[in-house]
């Protein structure tokens, strides 16, 4: 992550996340969108940087067994007050395989030096038949600009091509 943790001090301000493990009918449809198809009932799913933790309580309402990981303390709290299992980094995790690890709008957030290191971590708490769910910023669309240059905490610029390369 943005090792530089007191640029994260007013982020939920700064993302109006006004109330957490939350999530809209909109949201609600959109995460129907993505997980289509997929029964989520009993599966063990980690979200890394789950943020205002609509997304983990959405699939906890599924019935799928939530966990996350996040950086803020405040954000670490909420989740502990709402039941979920959540660790400050992958290193806390010690022998849990998940079945989906999502990361929706992290890797971004981690130095390209550290990105190999990091998709390794997240390789060795996926179990043998389990899937990584990532989203980021195209640094290869002109319609991502904002995106990745409207979050100050964004240190690495992505695409497909390259976040292939790292995994490889």
């Amino acid at each position: 992550m943005n090792e530089n943790k007191d640029i994260y001090e007013d982020y939920l301000k700064f993302k109006g996340w006004e109330s957490l493990f939350t999530y809209s009918k909109y949201q609600a449809k959109q995460f129907e969108d993505i997980f289509s198809g997929l029964n989520l009932e009993n599966i063990n799913i980690l979200e890394i940087g789950y943020g205002s933790g609509s997304l983990m309580r959405w699939l906890s309402d599924q019935g799928a067994l939530v966990s996350g990981v996040e950086i803020q303390e405040e954000l670490l709290n909420a989740a502990k007050e709402n039941s979920f299992q959540v660790y400050s980094s992958l290193e806390n995790i010690n022998t849990e395989s998940f079945d989906l690890v999502i990361a929706l709008d992290v890797f971004e957030h981690i130095e390209k030096a550290h990105l190999s290191d990091y998709l390794n971590s997240v390789n060795q708490i996926t179990s043998s038949n389990g899937m990584l769910l990532a989203r980021f910023p195209n640094c290869q669309s002109p319609n991502s600009v904002f995106t990745q240059y409207g979050d100050p905490t964004h240190v690495s610029k992505l695409s497909v091509p390259i976040v292939i390369e790292y995994i490889n």
